[in-house]
């Protein structure tokens, strides 16, 4: 299981979420409601999804925290990572690129996120 799930907006990392703080029981009973939500069924891409698998759910809840962040609102941001964080526990990183017609967003599983290094260019010096 991956220690930390990090959350990359427009190549910037924007939110993490370190698996070794435990959550209350309220925070665990609010994953627990959610799961029951969804238990229900779920609209994804323009479809409805009777009975979701694991997948499906991971990619709803994580439209819906691309929508909770950009809006600004915390409670959901924090209740939808830690289900992300909890319930898929290999995940690694969530890669969310705005694009000109919407939003791109990867779950990765297979590769911890690395911030990225600035490179410094520095003008030859002169031979005189």
């Amino acid at each position: 299981m991956a220690e930390k799930l990090v959350v990359v907006i427009d190549g910037n990392p924007a939110l993490e979420y370190h698996r070794d703080r435990e959550l209350t029981p309220r925070q665990q009973e609010a994953l627990a409601r959610m799961d029951a939500q969804m238990d229900g069924g779920i609209p994804l891409e323009g479809e409805w999804i009777d009975i979701p698998d694991r997948l499906q759910r991971a990619q709803f809840v994580a439209r819906q925290l691309v929508d909770a962040f950009d809006a600004g609102n915390e409670p959901l941001t924090a209740a939808t990572l830690a289900w992300l964080a909890e319930r898929i526990p290999d995940l690694k990183q969530i890669d969310v690129r705005h694009r000109k017609f919407g939003v791109a967003i990867h779950l990765i599983s297979d590769r911890p996120h690395v911030p990225e290094a600035p490179v410094q260019f520095h003008p030859p010096r002169s031979g005189k």
